[in-house]
């Protein structure tokens, strides 16, 4: 048993994954305020600050499995790397019964000008984008209860469950603005998508709807004219 308070202070800490380690360049400083007793380790908090994040944390590890809540601020992702950019705040849950792989993960936030290094997909992120995960791990299945992002003009989400052995997941998405992809793209386009495996076979399809959509060929956008 013990009870009792840390800290450590760090400059340029490497864990040798290039993302994390651009978020720890600097100065790092961890503290730490936990007790372990016949119930297990609790974590009265947890708070690590670096240059452009900061990471808060509080609740239980027990034998039964953990009970843990945090707080995720990142003011500057471009941190991570070149293709990466903007500002990420989330609020996560990890909960469950670890002797029986059962967890549960949440994770809801917002992050602003969001970049991956794809224009096309940084033009939707420009702006400010929500972020909802609930998902679900049991017997090394991962259930989406819900996985959702909404931009300022489009939102796109995906539920069910993915295993080794057998999948199946839908997706919907709504674009009502093409044209923050950049170029020429112009128009709306909004569908579900679906995917299975079952018994080693998969199956896909997809249905969608779009409305003066325009690609930059005068022919091509001609024909795409209209719903």
């Amino acid at each position: 048993a013990f009870d009792g308070q840390l800290s450590l202070d760090g400059t340029d800490l490497s864990i040798g994954m290039a993302e994390v380690d651009g978020l720890l360049r600097g100065q790092s400083l961890v503290s730490l305020d936990a007790a372990r007793g016949v119930e297990g380790t609790q974590i009265r908090a947890l708070d690590l600050r670096g240059q452009s994040l900061r990471a808060q944390g509080q609740g239980w590890i027990r034998s039964t499995g953990p009970d843990l809540t945090a707080r995720l601020d990142f003011t500057d992702l471009s941190v991570m790397g070149a293709s990466y950019g903007g500002s990420l705040s989330a609020d996560a849950t990890l909960k469950g019964k670890a002797l029986d792989n059962d967890l549960n993960l949440t994770l809801k936030g917002s992050g602003s000008d969001l970049k991956t290094g794809i224009a096309e997909a940084d033009g939707f992120l420009r702006g400010e984008t929500a972020l909802d995960i609930d998902a679900h791990l049991l017997d090394g299945i991962v259930t989406l209860r819900q996985a959702a992002l909404t931009g300022q003009t489009w939102d796109a989400g995906i539920s069910g469950f993915a295993g080794t052995e057998s999948r199946d997941l839908r997706a919907r998405f709504a674009l009502e603005d093409l044209s923050r992809a950049g170029g020429p793209y112009r128009g709306r386009l909004s569908g579900n998508l679906t995917y299975a495996l079952t018994n080693g076979t998969d199956t896909a399809a997809i249905d969608a709807e779009a409305g003066d959509i325009a690609i930059g060929q005068a022919d091509a956008d001609r024909l795409l004219r209209g719903v």
